[in-house]
């Protein structure tokens, strides 16, 4: 899945990353530069996940989600591709929640981990996906 889209997103999550999980601003009307953001956002959040739960320098941790990004494009099924062309704001929301509840578990707990990096790599992958459409 290595495409200009993903060069991007991996490169403005640098932001993201160095910021402390500072988050976007949501946009009521996707954009390219809107889910790029938010894309941008859940890679660094995923990539310090990552790094802290097995404890990996920064790329090492980066090889490894670029791994799972792919499996989870390659494992996305056709309802929720049709949902993320169809109505974007409501995939990101529903995944969005699905991070909350990884939240509430901790980071640092195995069931907050697994959620939250879960949500973020199909944000990742879906946005990816949509802007390929």
């Amino acid at each position: 899945m290595h495409n200009d889209y993903f060069t991007e997103i991996k490169t403005k999550s640098v932001k993201y990353y160095e910021n402390n999980y500072m988050s976007p601003e949501f946009k009521e009307q996707a954009t390219n530069d809107s889910v790029i953001d938010y894309a941008s956002y859940f890679y660094a959040y995923s990539l310090k996940l990552i790094q802290n739960f097995y404890r990996k320098r920064k790329d090492e941790a980066s090889g490894d989600l670029y791994q799972l990004i792919n499996k989870q494009d390659a494992a996305i099924s056709v309802d929720l591709k049709t949902l993320v062309l169809s109505d974007f704001n409501q995939f990101y929301m529903l995944f969005l929640e699905k991070f909350k509840n990884g939240l509430d578990f901790g980071e640092e707990s195995i069931e907050g981990f697994k959620l939250m990096l879960d949500a973020s790599t199909k944000i990742v992958a879906m946005s990816i996906y949509w802007l390929e459409k």
